[in-house]
């Protein structure tokens, strides 16, 4: 943790920052961050925010819309059917501040297809 309070994740001399403590509960096994001089942040290379990892279910706190990230974008789940049809599970779904989420990129609706594929379901995972 920076003097400023930021949160960052540090390997081979540069740093990304952890945009929500959450971060630390979700991927880093709710490790302490450990507090570091301005002086040695400043010295390191900056690499681009920590993101949220592919196949994550997230929502925000007041909001009831759930997301999957997908490339580094929440993809919105068109309701609850094709959430269950999709196997994920309602007990996986992690909370993060609205401004959060609101301000998250966002990506293509993940939608029951047409009448003419009926057993497939819009998701792609390149």
């Amino acid at each position: 943790r920076s003097p400023d309070g930021n949160i960052w994740y540090i390997a081979d001399g540069a740093k990304s920052r952890i945009p929500h403590p959450i971060f630390l509960t979700l991927y880093f096994n709710a490790r302490a961050p450990i507090a570091i001089s301005q002086k040695e942040i400043d010295a390191m290379e900056t690499l681009e925010t920590y993101k949220l990892r592919d196949g994550e279910l997230v929502k925000g706190e007041n909001y009831p819309d759930v997301y999957v990230v997908e490339h580094g974008e929440l993809r919105p789940i068109a309701s609850g059917e094709i959430f269950e049809a999709m196997g994920w599970k309602w007990h996986n779904i992690v909370s993060l501040p609205d401004t959060f989420v609101d301000h998250y990129p966002k990506g293509d609706l993940i939608e029951m297809p047409s009448l003419n594929q009926p057993d497939t379901i819009l998701l792609t995972n390149n």
